[in-house]
């Protein structure tokens, strides 16, 4: 079984933590962004995070 997280699912997503904010990635499994944005270090900004990245991966949120 491969435990490359590209091998099994169609995106990727990266998050670069700051004490006030968190930058999202989300890249395809070949690497290419799709696009990124940066977001509060809240529980509303975490909220609209994961709805702008489930807009990204058409629904796909097994990604994160």
């Amino acid at each position: 079984m491969s435990t490359i997280v590209a091998h099994q699912h169609p995106y990727v997503i990266g998050v670069d933590t700051h004490a006030a904010t968190h930058t999202f990635a989300v890249l395809t499994a070949e690497s290419i962004i799709v696009d990124t944005q940066t977001f509060p270090n809240s529980a509303p900004g975490l909220q609209r995070a994961l709805a702008w990245v489930g807009r990204r991966t058409n629904g796909d949120l097994d990604a994160l």
